[in-house]
């Protein structure tokens, strides 16, 4: 743990292609029950976070969401929280295939039984929202209205406007068909 801390910046690109191994066993060690491997794991993942950029450590926290302990995915998520709030986050999640992905993958885990993912996955969200607003709520209005709901619950208290954007969104999208179709029919 100490030497992934320290060396982390040094060695970021020879991390890239081991850190799908390597990030579950760190963030199993979060919840250590000792405080100095879960100080020494936090300052590890927090040099990896520093060290790689987040479409690197993005698209790997997301398949560690597969990972069967609520434990691994609950740090995973909070992880990809803390990677959002990174500048270069913006651009990798305002590409909409990219948001789609992670908000779908997110948003499952809304209904999950653990409340600590639950809860995880509400800040993960929240904070995808906050890197682009505008790709985050395209990406969630085009989910099943379940996940629709159980994420405008769950970002209710954080991200209030949400509501009102994904009601917009939606407005939007039934606006647009009427349109195409009068368009279609004007060319017969």
């Amino acid at each position: 743990l100490d030497c992934i801390a320290a060396g982390a910046h040094l060695l970021a690109p020879a991390l890239e292609q081991p850190l799908e191994r390597l990030m579950p066993k760190l963030l199993a060690r979060l919840a250590d029950p000792k405080d100095v491997v879960r100080v020494r794991a936090d300052a590890a993942v927090s040099a990896l976070r520093a060290a790689l950029p987040s479409d690197t450590l993005l698209p790997v926290l997301l398949r560690v969401l597969d990972n069967p302990n609520a434990r691994v995915r609950a740090g995973a998520l909070d992880v990809a929280a803390a990677a959002c709030a990174e500048p270069e986050a913006t651009h990798y999640l305002a590409t909409g295939a990219h948001m789609r992905q992670c908000v779908s993958k997110v948003g499952a885990l809304l209904a999950d039984k653990a409340p600590d993912l639950r809860k995880a996955a509400a800040g993960s969200l929240c904070a995808m929202h906050g890197a682009a607003p505008a790709a985050f709520v395209s990406a969630l209005a085009s989910l099943p209205p379940s996940v629709q709901q159980l994420a405008r619950r769950a970002l209710a208290d954080r991200a209030p406007e949400l509501d009102a954007q994904l009601s917009s969104q939606q407005q939007q999208g039934n606006g647009r068909r009427p349109t195409v179709r009068a368009q279609t029919v004007g060319r017969r």
